[in-house]
């Protein structure tokens, strides 16, 4: 008696989609000022490359991947970019690097959350030194 195919059988990669460019002459451009990647544990679903990628199509201006006390996500978003503009892609997002935190009065007040977002290389460096100093003064497995 034959074997049916095994449902987890890998499939030939599909092409990605073309860009939609939904952008109308005469409307501002569309940039995404924060967005956690999969980097934000418990709170960010898509790989950073992948909301990137989407970005492109969508035809955005500009994507900020701003992980909770993290910079993390920020390298594979880079390198997803550096990707598709080696490919030859059409205009693609510019990459704005930040971070999500979250402060609180006392340990048992709600915070609010502040999100940072680098201006130039400084801001940069500045993003990280965050990231590290909050996560160090943090008790583990409390850094959101």
């Amino acid at each position: 008696m034959p074997q049916p195919a095994h449902p987890k059988t890998p499939q030939p990669a599909s092409p990605p989609p073309p860009p939609l460019h939904w952008t109308r002459p005469g409307l501002p451009a569309y940039a995404e000022l924060h967005c956690r990647s999969n980097f934000s544990f418990l709170t960010g679903a898509s790989h950073p490359q992948e909301l990137v990628e989407r970005a492109a199509q969508l035809g955005y201006a500009a994507i900020a991947i701003t992980d909770e006390c993290s910079v993390a996500g920020v390298v594979r978003a880079h390198a997803a970019l550096k990707r598709l503009r080696e490919n030859g892609n059409p205009p693609l997002p510019a990459l704005i690097i930040g971070s999500e935190f979250t402060l609180a009065a006392s340990p048992t007040a709600p915070g609010c959350r502040l999100v940072l977002l680098a201006k130039n290389r400084e801001g940069y460096a500045r993003s990280v030194v965050s990231s590290r100093s909050v996560a160090a003064a943090a008790p583990r497995g409390t850094t959101n």
